[in-house]
């Protein structure tokens, strides 16, 4: 007798058995190439937050070895040197000031 077009003495399996060992198969493969980029995107952070870290600790190291007069002479430097790039960091800082105060 045959059952649903399957030979008779065929070994059957439910029909969304195949389905699910795909998505099951899928779901694995999913989470392995997850936790890939978890680690990657934790060593990228973690370099990151080194990086920073230490440009913060060369500018307090810079703003401890200079005295005021010295700061000064350093901006002004760097303007004459950057102008075009001065007036923008000027406009920038101008409208993040602007944000923070309204």
């Amino acid at each position: 007798m045959e059952s649903k077009g399957y030979p008779e003495g065929s070994v059957t399996t439910h029909p969304g058995t195949h389905m699910a060992d795909q998505v099951s198969q899928f779901g694995k493969q999913a989470t392995e190439k997850i936790d890939v980029f978890s680690e990657q995107l934790k060593e990228k952070t973690n370099k990151a937050i080194e990086t920073t870290t230490k440009g913060i600790d060369r500018v307090a190291l810079y703003f401890k070895d200079k005295n005021s007069q010295e700061l000064i002479d350093d901006v002004q430097q760097v303007i004459r040197k950057h102008p075009g790039k001065s007036v923008l960091g000027g406009l920038a800082l101008g409208l993040l000031v602007g944000r923070i105060l309204r």
